[in-house]
């Protein structure tokens, strides 16, 4: 996300939004940032799930991840639809993160 200060990916980083992560609002360049991020976590967490025994004990725990990972990202993904002006290289990245999760 350090591309984002040579070639920005939303118009206005700035504007504060509502985020399920926080308690406070945050910029939109932020929520960007935990969607980016998040959606990597549960891409990685339902890879992760499949080596699991359903029977383990650690198997409940990365259900209970993925599911609250998810509610953050679904969150954050219809903010960003609402809100976020996008350039051309920040819908791409919207996108690949949607893509990723679907």
């Amino acid at each position: 996300m350090i591309r984002q200060f040579i070639d920005p990916f939303v118009l206005n980083p700035k504007e504060s939004v509502y985020s399920a992560i926080r308690k406070q609002k945050r910029p939109i360049e932020g929520l960007l940032h935990s969607c980016f991020v998040l959606s990597r976590v549960c891409f990685g967490l339902k890879k992760l799930i499949y080596t699991i025994s359903p029977t383990d004990e650690s198997y409940q725990v990365t259900n209970n991840m993925i599911a609250e990972s998810q509610e953050y990202l679904i969150s954050g993904i219809t903010i960003l639809e609402e809100k976020a002006q996008f350039t051309d290289k920040g819908q791409q990245l919207f996108t690949s993160i949607k893509r990723l999760n679907s």
